[in-house]
């Protein structure tokens, strides 16, 4: 019998496994885990969807450095790294998050959906959008560059959500 838990009990440690596995299906590659907070780089890829409840809707968020990207979604797609374009990217990190929120709905209670993944491109002057209190976040490093997971509270019921006219 599989183990659920409360998602305002999840813990880093959910969010490691998981993006460990996603990782390694994907690229066949174990990404490091590393300790602490980290500042976001200049510039990369910011990919997120919502994990949505009869009860409450969570952001599962993916923040990746540019190079990183370019390197992840060159080896999932099998390209040459002079033929990933910024939508070969879009597409690799929309798919890994919704392989991650995917994983992650083990953890909820209660039955859960997925919304569809979004993925935006972060320049030096573009603000980091907020969804919320983090209530948990890992970073990783692989292939040279690094990566940020966190699941954030939305603090919106899906009365308001639909209310508001998103599902």
């Amino acid at each position: 019998m599989q183990r659920r838990i409360m998602v305002s009990r999840f813990s880093e440690r959910h969010l490691v496994h998981t993006t460990l596995k996603v990782c390694g299906e994907l690229i066949g590659e174990t990404p490091t885990p590393l300790s602490g907070e980290h500042d976001i780089a200049e510039e990369g890829f910011i990919s997120g969807l919502e994990i949505v409840n009869s009860l409450s809707r969570h952001h599962i968020g993916l923040f990746c450095e540019r190079g990183a990207a370019h390197r992840t979604t060159q080896k999932i797609f099998a390209l040459d790294a002079g033929a990933v374009s910024e939508d070969d990217i879009r597409d690799c990190l929309g798919e890994v998050i919704n392989l991650i929120g995917g994983y992650l709905q083990q953890y909820f209670h209660q039955e859960t959906m997925l919304t569809a993944p979004t993925v935006s491109t972060i320049h030096h002057d573009t603000p980091v959008p907020s969804h919320g209190p983090i209530l948990c976040q890992a970073w990783f490093t692989v292939d040279g560059g690094s990566f940020n997971v966190w699941i954030s509270d939305q603090h919106t019921t899906v009365a308001q959500a639909t209310a508001e006219g998103t599902p």
